[in-house]
């Protein structure tokens, strides 16, 4: 019988050599909003033992002025990370299963909508690998999508011109599952093979994203509506969870 080949999980084909490019508007300057705030919020310092949980090719992770170490499962991205420079300790690694003893860090940050990726079941068990990870009284940061205002101005369609490529997104929101899938065309210049995947996330409210916290032994002690520090409600551009085991 022939055997039928499955299939890798989207976000295994997602995070390839092409991300960079994809997200290319996501720089050095959008990553420095997001540290300043975390600092703040968190109370990092020299001393803090920083986890970067999803540090992707490290654009966070070379600004925080911590003790970092940084966790991504695509190895494009981990050696991109190092190529530019990021001295971290740099772990390739599935955040459901965090290859780190227990109470090993002070603060983890998961940014750019790193949360969400598997069903409710598979969530659930990353945020207990956070808390887990954790000491006592740390504090984790998710950066996640506001679903009523991402939705409100949800673009169906997109094409944009990129350096050498043409890039076509088609967005959608499975409203059954919950899940805010992304499908990325991209077509070369040059004649090269298309590039086509999907991005499939889970949106989560407040009060369900709360109940998932407290199963998983976290409690959500403030919530910000941008990296400007701003009050969080419903018409925030993200939702940005201060969390606390």
């Amino acid at each position: 019988m022939k055997q039928i080949k499955q299939q890798p999980p989207w976000y295994v084909a997602a995070f390839g050599p092409h991300y960079l490019k994809v997200y290319a508007h996501r720089d050095e300057r959008d990553a420095s909003r997001a540290v300043a705030c975390a600092e703040r919020a968190l109370g990092i310092s020299p001393a803090t033992r920083l986890l970067d949980l999803c540090c992707g090719a490290g654009r966070h992770l070379r600004l925080f002025n911590a003790k970092t170490v940084g966790l991504d499962l695509s190895l494009p991205l981990l050696a991109h990370a190092r190529r530019e420079g990021v001295n971290a300790p740099l772990v390739r690694g599935d955040m459901r299963t965090l290859p780190f003893a227990g109470g090993n860090f002070d603060v983890v940050v998961n940014l750019f909508t790193s949360f969400g990726y598997f069903d409710d079941d598979g969530n659930l068990t990353v945020l207990q690998e956070i808390a887990r990870v954790l000491r006592p009284g740390g504090q984790a940061m998710l950066d996640l999508i506001n679903p009523p205002h991402t939705l409100a101005r949800l673009e169906a369609q997109s094409e944009e011109r990129r350096d050498g490529m043409t890039l076509f997104i088609e967005r959608a929101f499975d409203a059954v599952g919950k899940r805010l899938v992304k499908t990325v065309k991209i077509a070369f210049d040059d004649g090269s093979p298309e590039v086509r995947y999907q991005e499939s996330v889970r949106i989560y409210e407040q009060p369900e994203l709360d109940s998932l916290l407290t199963r998983a032994g976290l409690a959500a002690l403030k919530r910000l509506g941008s990296f400007d520090g701003a009050p969080f409600d419903i018409s925030s551009p993200r939702q940005i969870v201060i969390a606390g085991r």
